[in-house]
């Protein structure tokens, strides 16, 4: 196997669990390296190792550095003391808040809300996403049938006085602000997310804003009273994997996308399913069942 600095950061999370302790970078690295069976002696690991410790860590230094830029949950990171040293990204360290603390152990349950995500049917999985947008502040979800979502699956106003302010901070100006969040669910469990989806939830807004709506459209479709000033957020929500390219039609028009990983670090940053500080299958069940019914 054809082996450099680029290969051993992307696969270094193979000998590095989530709640590792940290430890010198080169430890894992030459872990790694004996493991893989890239390296046939413990003393040539340790070697090879000290070789690609610089490099290894310049890429990690780059990958934990977009990956934070895109809100997706790190599954190695630097030790807050030096880079040199390498934990888990759930390592909880001593000057951790305990809001900090409590995040990471539910996320130590990543692949536990991975699983679940995907055994939903695919109203419970609107259902989600509906119970997503209202974490993120939304009173009044509406979560479309099927047949008439005239691809527009969840939709709702939230407060902007809520999302940005402290009660007693609120500018009077901004009790008034409301912000859209309308969006698109897909529940793949194999399929990619390619960009025509993503343009077809773009144009179902901007048809929508327009009242351009099918001839049986749903009733609820009259509260998406979208004014042609108001501030809407363009919200795409997949069980599955979204493709590069996706990812830069994501970024350059602006629309928020959530993949599973990002779903499941989400709703583990809520505590949703937790129960006693451990994941609950019967809570998350409940979670999911309990929120809003399709309209």
């Amino acid at each position: 196997m054809k082996i450099g600095p680029k290969i051993i950061a992307s696969r270094l999370h193979e000998v590095i669990p989530l709640d590792a302790q940290p430890l010198p970078a080169r430890e894992y690295i030459a872990k790694f390296l004996l493991e893989s069976g890239v390296c046939a002696s413990k003393m040539e690991a340790q070697e090879k190792a000290e070789y690609y410790e610089s490099g290894v860590i310049s890429r990690l230094q780059l990958e934990i550095c977009t990956l934070n830029s895109l809100g997706r949950p790190l599954v190695i990171d630097f030790n807050s003391t030096s880079i040199e040293l390498l934990q888990g990204g759930c390592f909880c360290e001593p000057n951790d808040s305990d809001s900090t603390k409590e995040i990471k152990n539910n996320r130590l349950y990543f692949k536990d809300y991975l699983s679940e995500i995907a055994k939903l049917n695919f109203n419970e999985f609107e259902q989600l996403c509906g119970g997503i947008i209202q974490l993120l502040g939304v009173d009044d979800v509406i979560v479309t049938q099927a047949s008439k979502d005239e691809g527009i699956d969840f939709f709702g106003q939230a407060k902007l006085e809520n999302l940005f302010f402290n009660e007693r901070d609120v500018p009077s100006l901004i009790k008034r602000g409301k912000l859209w969040i309308v969006g698109q669910a897909k529940h793949y469990q194999k399929n990619n997310i390619s960009t025509p989806q993503i343009r077809e939830l773009v144009g179902s807004v901007q048809l929508a804003q327009a009242k351009a709506f099918g001839g049986d459209y749903h009733e609820n479709f009259d509260k998406l009273d979208i004014k042609i000033c108001d501030p809407t957020l363009y919200v795409f929500i997949t069980s599955g994997h979204i493709t590069s390219s996706s990812w830069k039609l994501l970024e350059r028009s602006g629309v928020i996308g959530f993949d599973g990983v990002m779903i499941a670090n989400f709703l583990a940053e809520n505590s949703i399913g937790i129960t006693c500080g451990s994941f609950s299958v019967d809570s998350f069940r409940s979670w999911v069942r309990g929120r809003i019914p399709l309209s």
